[in-house]
């Protein structure tokens, strides 16, 4: 088979949901996949559906020198996935995928940018780069912030908000966390990650009665307890309990109490349900990489 014919095979294959076939057929041209947009289309789509082993992780780096800006997009998204809500102490090395897909992220929004492209795909670079940074580590706090509020310059979407809420509790900025996830709840965006999140936030603000409430609306049993003993607020947050759920403790100010709530132990990790991740979804039609539809696998 050509590599063409190959990627024609894998998408058949795919809306066939046949994912290990897929897989299968795919293998023998992999090493097109930097030279064949329709190989690279291939791979990306039955990565983001059913994703392969680590070993395609080396193709993907390779992917990152197209010089089409949004396969490197959406290379980065698949690149970047298996480290999405890893907590903050997680270990990682030199090698870690966010430390490739910054440089490339940076030439793309560099191209745009320099082609006049204020439009909401930049805004989608400027988001993805802004994650990318904040997976790297604390030290690049400064860009990433920089990242996200760029991307929201050009539009101000409650997900692009969303994720800068992420560094915000990442690092522990606890007071920036409950105003910002509280403005996106009065802009009536009250999901269960929206809740959630303000409920961390609130817990290590020492905010104990909007953490509370915050869980209760999200449907949450909840408890005001007096008596919390005192801690580092980097210690304070979302822990495991015997029944699987979480637990969290806050002590709010003025006064010596906790909230504790029984959330559900997946919950943290949940992405909001209006943050758009998949390329290859109808529901996201303005994604980069939609103007190109001839380019593109079928849904």
């Amino acid at each position: 088979m050509t590599p063409d014919e190959t990627a024609a095979e894998v998408e058949r294959l795919i809306r066939a949901e046949k994912f290990d076939e897929a897989w299968r057929a795919l293998e023998p041209s992999l090493s097109h996949a930097r030279t064949s947009r329709k190989v690279a289309w291939a791979l990306l789509e039955l990565q983001k559906k059913h994703p392969g082993p680590p070993s395609v992780g080396a193709t993907l780096r390779e992917m990152l020198e197209w010089t089409d800006e949004t396969i490197v997009y959406h290379t980065s998204e698949c690149l970047l996935a298996p480290i999405d809500g890893r907590h903050t102490d997680d270990e990682y090395g030199d090698d870690d995928p966010s430390f490739a897909v910054i440089p490339a992220m940076q030439r793309a929004v560099a191209i745009l940018e320099s082609a006049g492209k204020r439009d909401e795909n930049l805004g989608y670079f400027w988001q993805l780069l802004g994650s990318a940074y904040r997976y790297a580590g604390p030290e690049y706090d400064r860009v990433a912030e920089r990242a996200y509020r760029a991307a929201i310059a050009i539009e101000d979407r409650s997900a692009w908000r969303f994720d800068l809420g992420l560094l915000y509790k990442n690092r522990g900025r606890w007071l920036e966390g409950v105003d910002l996830y509280r403005r996106i709840l009065d802009e009536g965006n009250a999901s269960e990650a929206v809740l959630w999140n303000v409920g961390i936030c609130a817990t290590g603000a020492g905010q104990g009665e909007v953490a509370c409430d915050a869980w209760t609306r999200a449907g949450f049993a909840v408890t005001l307890e007096e008596g919390l003993p005192r801690s580092s607020p980097a210690a304070v947050g979302a822990r495991s309990n015997s029944e699987g759920g979480k637990s969290a403790r806050v002590r709010s100010k003025g006064s010596r109490k906790r909230c504790r709530t029984s959330a559900p132990s997946t919950l943290s990790k949940k992405r909001p349900p209006w943050s758009v991740r998949n390329a290859f979804e109808p529901e996201a039609p303005t994604r980069p990489g939609t103007a190109r539809a001839d380019e593109r696998p079928p849904s």
